[in-house]
């Protein structure tokens, strides 16, 4: 191992300046006013710019319920449904219907997730009727409330459902001890 003597010279590298640094990351036309201005700005301002800017979900999709369904558990809520579909399982509640509500962002003409429907097999045509079962150019709108139900599956041990009109609620607390998959709510 080579330690420097005392008498032997040291290089020193002359100071960059870093207004001369910052303009040389990011030479030519073909980089955006924005980036250039995100270089110049302090790196705190520059990350929370980037996540005001990142996008959210629309408020009446399943995706913004399902970020944080504690919140609107037992809630009202309101979805944009594009199209609903008939889940490929047998209810183990005798007396609901469950079906894949697939929601829409408005804004930007996009689906925006899936979620679980639980409806009283009385008003299961109904409600076909009225949330088609083949995708159409418009949504519409559903109103239910957001329940959980338990899962056989110790790694997910709830799966959110919107309870349809709120007309399941009885037969949800009767069949406490009915577990669903843990996959249920999967379309």
């Amino acid at each position: 191992m080579h330690h420097l003597a005392r008498d032997e010279p040291t290089v020193k590298c002359p100071p960059i300046a870093i207004s001369a640094l910052r303009t040389k990351l990011f030479p030519g036309r073909n980089v955006s006013s924005i980036m250039r201005a995100t270089c110049r700005l302090p790196f705190p301002l520059t990350v929370a710019a980037i996540l005001c800017a990142a996008p959210t979900a629309h408020p009446e999709s399943a995706n913004h319920y399902l970020a944080s369904p504690e919140k609107y558990e037992g809630k009202s809520v309101k979805l944009d449904v594009r199209v609903v579909r008939p889940v490929r399982w047998t209810s183990p509640l005798e007396g609901i219907r469950f079906f894949h509500a697939f929601t829409e962002d408005k804004q930007h003409n996009a689906l925006a997730g899936a979620i679980l429907v639980a409806v009283p097999s009385s008003a299961a045509e109904r409600f076909v009727g009225e949330y088609s079962l083949s995708a159409t150019a418009h949504s519409e709108t559903l109103r239910g409330i957001l329940r959980s139900v338990s899962t056989r599956n110790k790694r997910v041990p709830r799966v959110y459902l919107v309870d349809y009109g709120g007309q399941c609620a009885d037969i949800l607390a009767k069949n406490r001890g009915v577990a669903l998959d843990a996959d249920a709510a999967s379309p």
